[in-house]
């Protein structure tokens, strides 16, 4: 059975090695830059107004990203997959609009009930210039590990790793390592009704001492087909974050606590140019002891993917 799973998957590499796919967005939010409601910051040598720019700001984003990637059949469920991905955002606050670049290379490997991965990358995200601020133009070299586990006919158990060193070019202070480790829980308690569980620490040390921080964080979603086109998705998820040292002219590091809900919609029956819409739309609510960052928003997408 193992070496007609193989056989299986090597034709249909080698039938169709090239993939390439397309992905139009509209992002309207409430709160396009993260930024806070509060008007001063309170600190140890006085009060100072935060500026506009770190002010609550509603708007509508656009967003366009294209990607293509071939695979080499190695056999025995292996593969080489190298993947090109170019894409941009476009906010009217200009020091929101970028563009993002990808290169990685995959090695993976598919068996009947397990399947893993390894994928170094570089990428890099470009940001619209400002004569009033440093650029904010970053590069990562970066390592991915992936490891999924199918412990039943319902049950799935998986983790993935990240760790990647960050290069701001204008920003020297934020440079530094980023490190992950997601482990994630999946139950199909049904044809139509799937059950996830994620659980996530996060490590940043950048250059900045007050930047530093180590985070958790933890959701459940519930996705469930209605009939035979109708999707819809709910997922719940709570975190944290403790900054290592005190931030900039506080007698405190800085700690966030966020709670998020999220909802998302799609009916196979209603297609755009050739393609199904996706609706979701996420509230999150960011608790800091920093005033610069605690924040409200709900980000909506209204996103259609073409792949060829």
């Amino acid at each position: 059975m193992q070496d007609a799973y193989y056989s299986t998957l090597d034709k249909v590499i080698r039938e169709h090695p090239i993939k390439y796919d397309v992905s139009f967005s509209v992002l309207p939010s409430t709160n396009i830059n993260n930024g806070t409601k509060n008007i001063y910051f309170d600190t140890e040598i006085g009060q100072f107004t935060i500026n506009e720019s770190g002010r609550e700001s509603s708007g509508i984003g656009l967003y366009f990203g294209a990607s293509t990637s071939h695979r080499w059949s190695l056999g025995n469920g292996q593969l080489l997959k190298l993947t090109g991905s170019l894409s941009g955002m476009w906010y009217e606050i200009e020091s929101l609009r970028r563009i993002d670049g990808k290169l990685s290379l995959a090695y993976r490997v598919d068996e009947s009930q397990t399947h893993w991965s390894v994928e170094p990358y570089i990428r890099k995200s470009w940001y619209v210039s400002s004569s009033e601020s440093s650029s904010s133009d970053v590069k990562a070299l970066g390592i991915s590990l992936n490891y999924l586990r199918q412990l039943s006919e319902a049950y799935s158990l998986g983790v993935e790793g990240l760790v990647e060193d960050q290069s701001y070019i204008g920003k020297p202070y934020m440079s530094g390592p980023f490190r992950s480790t997601t482990f994630k829980l999946e139950h199909r308690a049904s044809a139509d009704t799937l059950y996830s569980f994620n659980f996530g620490v996060q490590e940043h040390q950048p250059e900045a001492e007050h930047l530093a921080y180590q985070g958790l964080s933890l959701s459940a979603g519930v996705t469930k087909s209605w009939g035979n086109s109708f999707t819809t998705g709910i997922t719940v998820g709570v975190g944290k974050r403790d900054y290592i040292q005190n931030y900039t002219a506080l007698t405190f590091p800085r700690m966030d606590q966020f709670y998020s809900i999220g909802m998302s919609v799609q009916n196979s029956k209603l297609k755009l140019f050739d393609t199904i819409p996706r609706i979701n739309c996420t509230y999150k609510r960011n608790h800091s002891n920093v005033a610069f960052y605690d924040y409200q928003t709900t980000n909506c997408q209204i996103s259609l993917t073409r792949n060829f």
